[in-house]
């Protein structure tokens, strides 16, 4: 062979083996690269799911003032005896930073301090927590003041309903379909309710377009709240009432926080049925049933 192509041949062997290399090169890469991508793609789904666990995580503690810090944030001497005088309210904590539950903290703050003054002669403030789930927070804040001189106590109370997925207060109107006329029903639901609790309600101001009960949500029942004055006498003083999600299931939204307490589409109550079928027949022969039997 000659010296040209020996030459030759051997620029091409390094040519292929070369190529071979760079082949090789791409193929370790590209495995690096996947095994690199798949690493990312389950750190990111890893990082979303913590963010969105922690996001999610929230716990109630109590906060407030004692008997002697209270009265000297009055104003109030020690030396003066007074024995119901204690502000006791939550607080929502979470892990990480949430501004709109820091805005729900410190109007917790503002109401439980609001009524704070040196004529008061008795100042309690508590609360109840009525549900605390993944996603729905209610608790209710009581307010109880005795100013000097005054016949009667002040007593106020305050409901906050909170979606902790979607963080934002819950309306009436986030629970049931409907519109205005839903809470028109709403009302009407309640009505009978009420007067187990008080003999005098007064219709005008109960029925009035403009009232909407406030609320507490439990896992059972809606507890509807009533101040002192405000549909019924000063007689009654505050009060409230738990209606079962039962009377509400056909009004309750299905996309809305309570949608797990909606009545389920396309169910078919037999006894339902039977019943309304039986007194159809029954009124139409002048005579109405009086049980399901």
């Amino acid at each position: 062979m000659r010296k040209e192509d020996k030459l030759r041949s051997f620029n091409n062997i390094k040519v292929v083996k070369s190529l071979r290399s760079w082949s090789s090169s791409v193929s370790i890469a590209s495995a690096y690269l996947a095994i690199f991508t798949a690493f990312a793609s389950v750190a990111a789904f890893t990082g979303n799911f913590v963010y969105d666990w922690a996001r999610s995580v929230y716990w109630i503690s109590e906060e407030g003032l004692s008997h002697e810090e209270a009265k000297a944030l009055a104003g109030i001497s020690s030396a003066v005896d007074i024995e119901d005088y204690e502000l006791k309210f939550p607080k929502i904590e979470t892990i990480l930073p949430n501004h709109f539950l820091r805005e729900v903290n410190e109007k917790i703050v503002s109401l439980s301090y609001s009524q704070i003054s040196p004529n008061s002669r008795s100042h309690m403030v508590g609360y109840e927590v009525a549900l605390s789930s993944d996603s729905v927070l209610s608790f209710v804040l009581e307010s109880f003041v005795f100013y000097e001189g005054a016949l009667n106590p002040s007593e106020s109370v305050f409901s906050f309903n909170i979606d902790m997925r979607n963080g934002h207060y819950i309306d009436i109107l986030d629970i049931f379909r409907g519109g205005y006329q839903a809470i028109e029903t709403v009302k009407q639901i309640v009505h009978p309710y009420i007067y187990e609790k008080c003999s005098g309600v007064f219709e005008e101001a109960y029925f009035d377009e403009q009232f909407v009960p406030r609320f507490a949500l439990h896992d059972k029942h809606i507890e509807f709240i009533f101040s002192e004055y405000e549909v019924t006498p000063g007689v009654c003083g505050s009060f409230s009432v738990p209606v079962s999600y039962q009377e509400f299931s056909r009004l309750i939204d299905y996309s809305g926080p309570l949608a797990d307490k909606a009545y389920p589409v396309g169910v078919w109550n037999a006894e339902e049925h039977r019943w309304g079928l039986l007194k159809k027949l029954v009124t139409h022969g002048g005579v109405e049933p009086d049980e399901r039997d």
